[in-house]
This record gives structure tokens, sequence and C-alpha cells, in this order.
């Protein structure tokens, strides 16, 4: 396995986790971002039997979920807990929506969450291009 070496703004290269991607799993989302990993956010509830399970037998859930994360083919970047509405957040690196889907379905299966949300990140000095790109898009909304 290839050596994982951040790039200068902390995404890391499809080339760097799996050497040997096809070419199209290189592609990035813009146009000079070949190869870019995309990151995202996922907010989640635990089950009471969770928490009490936690309270019972403490450990270190952030190992387990970045080993999982391993596993799937992305990375685990940040893991809090939070007061609120959500009891955490997880922010990954990922190659493709089908590796965090597969993540989120492997561990949403297990039954310790009561909700769970994954977001993909955008990075801000992207929303220029995104806006830019914006204006030579037409749509007709429903009924007009």
């Amino acid at each position: 396995m290839a050596t994982r070496q951040a790039k200068p703004d902390n995404r890391l290269c499809i080339e760097q986790l799996c050497p040997s991607a096809p070419p199209m799993a290189r592609v990035g989302f813009f146009e000079g971002e070949v190869g870019q990993m995309a990151k995202y956010v996922v907010l989640f509830k635990l089950t009471s039997d969770s928490v009490a399970g936690m309270i019972q037998k403490p450990s270190d859930r952030r190992a387990a979920v970045a080993k999982a994360a391993e596993t799937a083919g992305g990375k685990l970047l940040d893991y809090y807990w939070m007061f609120g509405q959500y009891d955490g957040l997880c922010i990954f690196d990922a190659p493709d929506s089908k590796t965090m889907a597969s993540l989120m379905l492997a561990v949403g299966g297990r039954g310790a969450l009561s909700h769970m949300e994954t977001h993909e990140l955008i990075d801000a000095e992207d929303i220029e291009d995104l806006l830019k790109r914006s204006k030579g898009i037409t749509y007709t909304p429903p009924g007009k």
C-alpha cells in the first residue's frame, strides 16, 4: 500500500491511496483537481442502548470508526462529540460517493445509531467557480 502523503491543502490524491486505480477513478470534480479526495461530514445520533453499552464498556470509538473508514477505502479526518440535536460528527476523506455510501451502510446497519446524515463538503475556495458555472444553466420552475 502506498504511503499517504497530504497535499499542501491537506487533501489526498487517489493515486496515493490506490496506485492501481483505473484512470476514470482519478478524475476530479473540477478541472485541475485530478485525483482529489472528496470530504464528507456525517452527523449522528446514538441509540439509548449504544449509550448504555458505552457507559458499561467504554472504548475508543474514534479508533473503531477510523478502522472502518480505512477498510472501506477512505480516511477519518476528525471525530467529535457534541451537545444539541446530534451526539457527534465525523469528517471523512473518500475517493467517491459509492465508497462513502458503503461505509455508511456498514456503520448504520449495525444498529448503534438512531439517525445518521451524510453530506459532501465543498471547499470555500470552490464557490466562485460554482457561481460562475451556475450562470449558464437554464431552469424552469414547476408551473411556469
